[in-house]
């Protein structure tokens, strides 16, 4: 690279700002090949210090938050003469400077009481070493909502366009309770819950899941006891008689509103322990990948339908009907394979881990919606503009949920995964 006589004069003038601004260790710097200065240096520094504070609270902060706070730092002299335009551009002239970006909250992590967790595991080990159980005996159940007609609320559009019309949100939700084993050798049937007690879809077939009908499809404690007894105590029996095991059983379940305070079978031998408050994001096996690839599926699912309707985005979604959703929902948890559900439980017991684990997705898998197809289709133009963000989103999320899945060994164990890593 050429530099003319006039920029080299420059860097050295410059010298000392320059590696004082890169001494900073900011990570926008590296990618940065000007170097612009605030016009209010110790604002901006007082604004930095104030949103690093506020963001180790796990605090969200928008861009009008920092422009409110910007104005808070400036001396009240230099304030009665910034127009209200000039600060929001100063605050985002401050962002680049600093590198921050904008990101979606996820998840309860910040709110967790990490203090708990190795109490709790310990207390766990000993009912497990009381009743002699093994993996298989063990279990975990945990609830999820899913808008069944997705759809992405960003779109690209032309330059000419001043705004982008949508149409109505469709705001049709379920909730959906996957359960299983620490084995990852018994998986029960999804526990759905419609707002419909008899849906006319459901008319004269049977269904490959579980389902409950409540206005709201809430899980309430009503509910949540009848599948503990009609539903999972069966189940479990059946299935530890099949491995020649004694018909005991634990549950382990989050402190929901919709979960009983006592659940225990009429023999006794199959029961509920609960975790800690605030700590579900951190040791609860369904939270750790289990759902979050339950629902990674069942978008795949429901792209492929799309792609390979004749009928346009809008008819396509308004012909399906919750049978088709409880058997795209089904077909999802089949694909989640046992090792996946096998490694969820590393957090509550690293010992069950494995230290060779097979491929937790099939090779197949990528190619089911297919993959190629769509991006043939994104680049000829034949998908609606309006479904190229989605796709993006289920490609993005499927190659980086496999490289997820190559575990990387960690002591006696492996990388730990959890929900905020996607």
């Amino acid at each position: 690279m050429v530099l003319e006589k006039s920029t080299v004069g420059d860097i050295k003038k410059n010298k000392t700002k320059i590696l004082e601004y890169v001494s900073s260790g900011d990570k926008a710097v590296g990618s940065r090949k000007t170097l612009k200065l605030s016009a209010y240096p110790a604002m901006e520094k007082s604004l930095y210090t104030w949103f690093l504070q506020e963001r180790s609270r796990g605090t969200p902060l928008s861009g009008d938050i920092l422009c409110e706070k910007a104005k808070f730092f400036l001396p009240k002299k230099l304030l009665r003469k910034t127009t209200l335009k000039q600060v929001p551009d100063g605050s985002k002239n401050s962002k680049k400077r600093f590198g921050i970006r904008q990101l979606t909250v996820s998840g309860e992590l910040l709110s967790s009481d990490f203090s708990a967790v190795e109490p709790f595991k310990e207390k766990l080990k000993k009912k497990i070493k009381e009743l002699n159980l093994t993996s298989d005996q063990l279990y975990n159940a945990d609830e999820s909502g899913l808008f069944w007609r997705l759809l992405p609320n960003k779109t690209s559009v032309h330059s000419g366009e001043k705004s982008a019309p949508g149409r109505k949100i469709s705001k049709e939700r379920i909730t959906f309770m996957p359960c299983a084993n620490a084995s990852g050798s018994h998986k029960l049937r999804l526990f759905v819950l419609g707002k419909a007690k008899k849906p006319r879809a459901f008319a004269n077939s049977s269904i490959p899941v579980s389902y409950k009908g409540q206005r709201k499809a809430w899980v309430t404690q009503d509910i949540f006891s009848e599948w503990f007894h009609s539903e999972f105590v069966p189940d479990v029996r059946r299935k530890l008689k099949q491995l020649n095991l004694s018909p005991t059983a634990l549950l382990i379940l989050d402190n929901a509103p919709g979960h009983p305070d006592e659940l225990i079978s009429d023999d006794n031998k199959i029961s509920v322990m609960f975790l800690p408050a605030n700590c579900t994001p951190i040791l609860q096996p369904m939270d750790q990948h289990v759902i979050q690839a339950v629902k990674l599926f069942y978008r795949k699912k429901l792209l492929k339908t799309i792609v390979e309707s004749d009928e346009d985005i809008p008819q396509t979604l308004k012909r399906m009907n919750l049978k088709d959703v409880v058997y795209a929902l089904d077909e999802a948890w089949q694909q989640v394979n046992p090792e996946l559900i096998k490694k969820s439980w590393t957090k509550l017991l690293p010992s069950s881990m494995e230290d060779n684990p097979p491929s937790l997705l099939n090779d197949d898998d990528e190619d089911d919606i297919p993959l190629s197809l769509l991006l043939k289709k994104m680049c000829e133009n034949t998908i609606p503009i309006d479904l190229r963000d989605e796709m993006d989103d289920v490609i993005t999320l499927t190659k980086k949920l496999k490289k997820i899945f190559q575990m990387v060994k960690l002591r006696n164990g492996y990388l730990a995964m959890t929900k905020f890593s996607i």
